[in-house]
């Protein structure tokens, strides 16, 4: 079995019946908000996988998050090292929700991570825990606790030389301007491609395509 996907809202989620052990389970998608109710059954997930140390078989997890859940979820990362076996890592929140040193935490336990998406806000202090190995990042920028602009996100993000970053996305759900002069011309002097859409539900998003490094 290489991938569970779970309708956490399936009334039939607490009768599930899990085989013996799970040792070749790559990919968890949970595609419903984690409730206290649901969390014993993906722990019970977890554990039947062979999390032994640098022979970890799970490498994707995708989680759509209850913040109210975050310390839980923070306790499923840290079992048997399981968070720095992951290479692809999605979270998304159930409302528009702030939560302190979350993501840094997160971070700094999944310190392999090539995908990282992550959509609540996202502060500065995040941006330093972001792993060498990061190549595919998707945040959500929201001004009131960005405290910055996207130019600013994207300087960082270019003086940490993280040396296999290729592509970023960024969206908001306040219509923020992305395509400033600032930061055309601060992609323009770096060879950083740009793009922009507006979805159907008005969230405005932004791609940006770093070159390889040399």
């Amino acid at each position: 079995m290489p991938c569970i996907v779970v309708n956490a809202n399936n009334p039939l989620l607490s009768a599930f019946r899990l085989p013996n052990a799970l040792p070749n389970l790559r990919h968890i998608t949970w595609s419903d908000f984690v409730h206290q109710s649901q969390l014993g059954v993906l722990k019970k997930i977890i554990r039947l996988i062979p999390l032994d140390e640098g022979n970890n078989p799970l490498k994707s997890l995708r989680l759509n998050l209850n913040w109210a859940r975050a310390p839980e979820i923070l306790e499923i990362l840290s079992i048997d090292q399981l968070g720095a076996g992951l290479t692809t890592l999605h979270i998304y929140c159930d409302q528009y929700s702030r939560l302190e040193d979350f993501a840094v935490n997160v971070l700094n336990i999944c310190r392999n991570l090539v995908d990282f998406s992550y959509t609540s806000p996202f502060q500065k202090a995040a941006l330093e825990s972001l792993p060498p190995s990061i190549q595919y990042l998707q945040l959500l920028l929201v001004a009131d606790d960005w405290g910055a602009t996207a130019v600013d996100l994207v300087r960082i993000l270019r003086l940490k030389q993280l040396p296999y970053l290729c592509f970023v996305k960024l969206h908001t759900r306040t219509g923020t301007e992305f395509e400033t002069p600032d930061l055309l011309s601060f992609c323009d002097e770096f060879s950083i491609e740009t793009s922009t859409d507006i979805s159907l539900n008005a969230t405005s998003y932004m791609t940006l395509t770093f070159p390889a490094a040399p």
